[in-house]
């Protein structure tokens, strides 16, 4: 079997080193990952020119135009306010997002594997979990800090892909999206600045000051905004005409602080029939240290807020905001329906982790929690998926690489971590024993299945959710003696791996101190 395998990665390094490419890093770093597949893992320039070299016939020997195209659709902070899953007692802001849902499978307990964007998304299109990589802040560049690792970009253009991107889907900023690692990229454009602060109260100076914890109205439409521009470069490449693959990854940066949009998206949420979390008394009474550790982070975001009377205000920007991401993704597939490209594409749609609004007495994530966790996936595989179809399996965002490996019948790098969930697509009823694993700090895991979150963190403390029975995570059950056996089973989940942090210690891995308990509000 290794034999076939080698020659598909051959072909693919020769076809992308065969569209005229002059850079010299992009030629090294795929003859470097063939060499790792041979098993050469002392790297030599010489590699890069034996590559170049092969005969070039080997490329019209391979087939390329069976291969089914794909699009990768990545959000931001997206929870389970779609629609789709109903984590919004109210108008869904996300029809499109809901529409693309029936189309192919739905999975309704999907989870990050850490709730924070660089680590997460390095775990995404990495296939390495947290616990493996230690990227745990948002500080480390992912090429850096996991060297070894194939992304998902690279893996699809080693088999002759043309591989393009735009906006977020690495961290933001160039710094963390190398354009060599690409066909093509459009980075992200950032949206104006605030200044002053567009939601005008005085009373959350404190947590405006330094931060991005701002709402407000903009009086431009969809596509002048920062991710409306990628979106049009996006749908701008479907016209273009390639003899080879599409593998096209759109980041849009909604609905990501700071919670502006368009007022067209305000104005489908009123303020008088936006709902707010319920929340309960006393909720942090049996949360250990660090778990309160973790809220205090952010504390001041959701305590001047709710002195000021503005919890209502925030959630119906975080609305607008998500209205603004469903009406691009809209656009978006409805000039990839008219592409050439719609009757051989897998879509694929997934956000990096979850937001609070308001449960655990909290905004944004930064914890271990339902809503930092629990975010949308949706993929669309013709011939494989069932229209409408849905699983309750615990799955993570570590499975997104192999699966698009699998469903485009390439060869998975051996360094991923995650599971393909083909068989699950193809048979939503399956079930598969292993849960959902989500990291924040080392040594801090949740262990999620189909009825249990389970927290253990470094300091060996726990907390154990049935979300049967309590899906507000309102009553921790570590203490309960006759669960002991369930805290066992999850337990054995945890990662045995806890790789120290990468870069200069940051949050998570440096806690705040603790607000007292009997702090006044």
């Amino acid at each position: 079997m290794i034999f076939p395998f080698l020659f598909t990665r051959l072909v693919g390094s020769m076809s992308i080193m065969s569209q005229d490419r002059s850079d010299k890093m992009t030629m090294q770093s795929i003859a470097k990952d063939f060499a790792w597949t041979l098993g050469i893992t002392s790297f030599r320039p010489f590699v890069a020119t034996l590559l170049a070299i092969i005969v070039p016939q080997v490329l019209q020997a391979f087939d390329r135009g069976t291969r089914p195209n794909v699009l990768m659709i990545v959000l931001d902070d997206l929870n389970d306010y779609v629609g789709c899953l109903g984590g919004y007692d109210g108008e869904s802001p996300t029809p499109n997002i809901d529409a693309l849902a029936t189309r192919g499978m739905l999975f309704t307990n999907a989870h990050c594997n850490s709730p924070l964007c660089n680590p997460s998304r390095t775990s995404a299109m990495t296939g390495l979990h947290p616990a493996t990589t230690g990227v745990h802040s948002n500080g480390p560049k992912w090429f850096e800090a996991v060297p070894q690792a194939m992304s998902l970009p690279a893996a699809f253009r080693l088999h002759g892909y043309f591989a393009a991107g735009c906006g977020k889907i690495f961290h933001s900023g160039k710094q963390h999206h190398p354009e060599h690692i690409w066909d093509a990229f459009f980075q992200q454009v950032v949206d104006s600045p605030k200044v002053p602060p567009m939601h005008r109260v005085t009373a959350l100076a404190n947590s405006t000051t330094s931060d991005d914890f701002d709402w407000g109205r903009q009086r431009v439409n969809d596509m002048q905004t920062g991710d409306g521009q990628a979106v049009r470069w996006a749908i701008d490449q479907l016209s273009k005409e390639r003899s080879v693959p599409l593998f096209l990854a759109v980041g849009i940066f909604r609905p990501h602080l700071p919670l502006y949009a368009p007022e067209q998206h305000f104005d489908r949420f009123p303020l008088s029939q936006v709902k707010t979390p319920v929340r309960t008394k006393d909720d942090f009474e049996d949360i250990p240290v660090i778990g309160r550790a973790l809220r205090a982070y952010e504390c001041e975001y959701f305590d001047e807020t709710r002195r000021a009377g503005k919890e209502s205000e925030v959630v119906q920007a975080y609305l607008a905001c998500c209205s603004l991401a469903d009406s691009l993704v809209g656009q978006l597939l409805s000039a990839f329906g008219s592409s050439r490209f719609e009757s051989n594409s897998i879509i694929l749609l997934w956000s990096d982790h979850g937001w609070h609004l308001g449960e655990k007495d909290k905004f944004q994530k930064h914890a271990l929690w339902e809503p930092s966790t629990h975010v949308p996936l949706i993929v669309v595989a013709p011939g494989v998926t069932k229209p409408g179809s849905r699983s309750a399996e615990a799955v993570t965002l570590l499975d997104i690489y192999p699966t698009l490996m699998d469903l485009c019948s390439l060869p998975s790098p051996g360094h991923l971590e995650g599971e393909s969930l083909r068989p699950i697509l193809v048979n939503p009823d399956l079930s598969r024993e292993r849960p959902a694993v989500t990291t924040f700090g080392v040594n801090n895991h949740a262990v999620r299945d189909e009825h249990w979150r389970y927290i253990r963190y470094r300091d060996a403390t726990e907390e154990l959710y049935d979300l049967r029975n309590d899906p507000e995570e309102w009553k921790n059950l570590a203490s309960v003696v006759e669960l002991q056996p369930i805290r066992d089973k999850l337990s054995t989940w945890l990662p045995t791996t806890n790789a120290a942090a990468k870069g200069p210690p940051k949050f998570p891995d440096v806690l705040p101190e603790i607000a007292r308990s009997d702090r006044k509000d």
